[in-house]
């Protein structure tokens, strides 16, 4: 049996591909349930949407393809099959290893939930099972989205595509997030120069703005930065991280955002974000108050956002460690979820 070789999809595979994807589907029943749609709507599928719409490279050996990957910008696995004669020999890892390539910065597909095979294969290379669905697809079959890639790359991907649906269900400043700016604003020198890490749709920024403070605005994710530059407002692409800062700010306003940030990578972040910052100048951040870290859909945004969880000594620990002394600490409890608000003063 000749070696598979990988190659770009091209249109007069389309029959072939239409035969192999209909008897890979036939032979996984009852692992996944079977399509719903005649076998002769297989063909049209194939020419009209699979090769119109997703980037389809194919497996051949020995004159005839044995198995298929179809992928769509900017992280979809949208399809994965392999002929069973040449499934558990590498195949399918091949196709991801392509996969990865193409899309470095993350993956994400869907598997049904009964479909544990498939699923334990994921999981070997490094996908985790981040939300689930009862019915969500036209088998009308629970199904499970896994996820590959840096947890950062996938939660900003979230925020990109939904940013405007994000912005629209964001709402007012509720009255205790209104005492959380005048309270950071009153520490401030003035003029005050103010770098905002997370900027969202900007609200706060125009809160702080209209409390006499200068403000820089910054997002990780360029969803937000559109809309923010829309708005006609300056705004940078900018991961707190890795970038160039700048600086040095008279303060650093980040709620809502650094419990995005891994919690192996906070204290770096919490220390480069000091180091941009005059001596005494001032921070506010917010974060989501329990243990752990984990992915959520909730709210306006479809895709899984990661969060990291903090409780009050390990967050105060971070902040001592990278040069801020706490001024104030709260908990906010009520609603979906317990926050931490703090306000902190550079050494």
């Amino acid at each position: 049996m000749q070696n598979p070789w990988i190659r770009p999809a091209t249109p007069d595979d389309a029959a072939e591909l239409a035969e192999l994807f209909w008897r890979v589907r036939s032979e996984a029943v009852p692992d996944i349930p079977m399509v719903v749609h005649p076998r002769e709507s297989v063909l049209p599928f194939v020419r009209n949407v699979l090769l119109a719409e997703f980037e389809v490279h194919v497996a051949q050996a020995d004159g005839r393809l044995v198995g298929f990957i179809a992928l769509m910008p900017p992280d979809l696995v949208g399809h994965l099959y392999i002929d069973s004669a040449h499934t558990g020999k590498g195949l399918g890892s091949r196709f991801l290893g392509l996969a990865r390539t193409r899309f470095p910065h993350g993956l994400q597909l869907y598997a049904f939930q009964s479909n544990r095979r498939a699923i334990r294969f994921y999981e070997r290379h490094g996908f985790e099972q981040v939300a689930w669905s009862e019915d969500d697809n036209e088998e009308g079959a629970p199904d499970v989205l896994l996820r590959w890639g840096p947890r950062v790359a996938g939660t900003v991907a979230a925020y990109d595509r939904d940013a405007r649906a994000y912005a629209a269900g964001l709402g007012e400043l509720t009255p205790h997030l209104v005492a959380l700016l005048d309270r950071f604003a009153a520490a401030l020198p003035r003029p005050a120069h103010v770098l905002e890490v997370g900027s969202g749709p900007g609200r706060d920024a125009d809160a702080l703005e209209a409390r006499g403070i200068r403000v820089r605005r910054t997002d990780i994710a360029r969803g937000f930065v559109d809309l923010v530059r829309a708005q006609g407002h300056e705004a940078d692409v900018l991961d707190p991280l890795h970038d160039d800062l700048g600086g040095p700010y008279d303060g650093v306003y980040a709620s809502a955002s650094l419990l995005h940030v891994p919690r192996e990578d906070l204290g770096t972040v919490l220390r480069r974000l000091g180091e941009a910052t005059v001596p005494g100048g001032t921070l506010h951040l917010d974060v989501k108050e329990g243990d752990g870290d984990g992915w959520s859909t909730h709210g306006h945004v479809s895709a899984p956002r990661h969060f990291t969880y903090w409780r009050e000594g390990p967050l105060r620990a971070e902040l001592a460690g990278a040069g801020w002394s706490v001024v104030h600490l709260g908990h906010t409890t009520g609603g979906r979820d317990d926050w931490i608000d703090v306000l902190a003063r550079r050494d």
